[in-house]
């Protein structure tokens, strides 16, 4: 199961416990790479992602174990992925502080087609009921566009526009389709105080990248994508957005991402995991077959030879 640690949560009930901190982080996220027979997507999309200049949270592999008091000792309980909390430390590492607005959108509202204060969901300043800040980035974003150039001012004003499009160059490099685009959920924005409170776009839960999924386009363009999805058909639509994405898309097949670079991770990373994954027992694991872990390398390897092949085919 995920789980998440909160090292200070029962505080007022157990004041030992005030402000206490591991290694500096109040909050820690488990992921058990659900979904996920390499075990290693959060922590490779993650690193693609901040080699590209897109701000998201840092994980690490744990192994846990567990102590019930009962008798067993310790048991081991699998390998998980443990992710910054964006509400947390994450905020202090990137932004330099998180006094601003922190929202965890989910969703129909998500989609940004129509502001709804319901789906944007405050990790900070909670009891502040003031939506200001997106709800005038949606009504830009949704505004008239005949005047592109005015358009485009008002929006890039109150949305960091540019990150938005590296990131969604990113995501399509590495083809996550549980993401904007398909799904009204695994993002963050932040209202970043040092630009004035303009919104900076933060992706989230990376177990499903680097996979073509059930669901969305294989299309590095987003040609087939609608208004249902304003932030990628607006953005993409506008000559100088459109334009700015393709560049986007062409630096993100290179650093981390490119062929012999993401080989050689992939493979470090396995053979760092194999044998906590080996010892996994039948009830703990989640993976999907007995061989689906060792055949997960080869699989991630050709999967970004074939979104790179894609890439450089659609910008010719």
């Amino acid at each position: 199961l995920p789980f998440r640690i909160t090292f200070d949560k029962f505080e007022d009930d157990h004041p030992a416990t005030k402000n206490q901190r591991l290694w500096g982080f109040k909050k820690l996220t488990f992921a058990p790479a659900a979904k996920d027979d390499s075990c290693l997507r959060d922590a490779l999309a993650g690193e693609i992602l901040r080699d590209r200049g897109v701000p998201t949270a840092r994980t690490a592999f744990y192994r846990v174990v567990v102590d019930t008091g009962e008798g067993d000792g310790e048991v081991f309980a699998g390998l998980y992925i443990a992710i910054e909390d964006p509400a947390n430390q994450m905020m202090k590492t990137v932004f330099g502080d998180k006094s601003g607005n922190l929202y965890k959108p989910d969703g129909t509202g998500a989609t940004w087609a129509k502001f709804d204060a319901a789906a944007f969901v405050k990790k900070t300043n909670e009891d502040a009921a003031d939506f200001s800040d997106v709800q005038a980035a949606i009504t830009a974003l949704n505004a008239d566009r005949t005047d592109a150039k005015a358009w485009r001012a008002a929006i890039d004003k109150l949305l960091d526009v540019d990150g938005f499009l590296r990131w969604l160059a990113v995501n399509t490099a590495m083809q996550n389709w549980d993401a904007y685009g398909v799904m009204t959920h695994n993002y963050y924005v932040y209202g970043d105080p040092a630009q004035k409170g303009r919104l900076v776009w933060i992706p989230w839960d990376h177990n499903e990248a680097f996979s073509s999924g059930k669901q969305g386009s294989a299309d590095v363009m987003h040609k087939d994508v609608t208004a249902t999805w304003p932030l990628i058909r607006y953005l993409l639509d506008d000559d100088v957005f459109g334009a700015a994405y393709k560049q986007h898309l062409a630096t993100a097949i290179e650093g981390a991402y490119s062929e012999e670079a993401f080989a050689k991770r992939v493979q470090a990373l396995h053979d760092l995991v194999a044998a906590d994954v080996g010892k996994e027992a039948a009830p703990w694991t989640h993976l999907s077959a007995k061989d689906a872990f060792a055949a997960s390398v080869d699989a991630l390897i050709n999967h970004a030879k074939g979104r790179r092949a894609a890439i450089v085919a659609a910008l010719k």
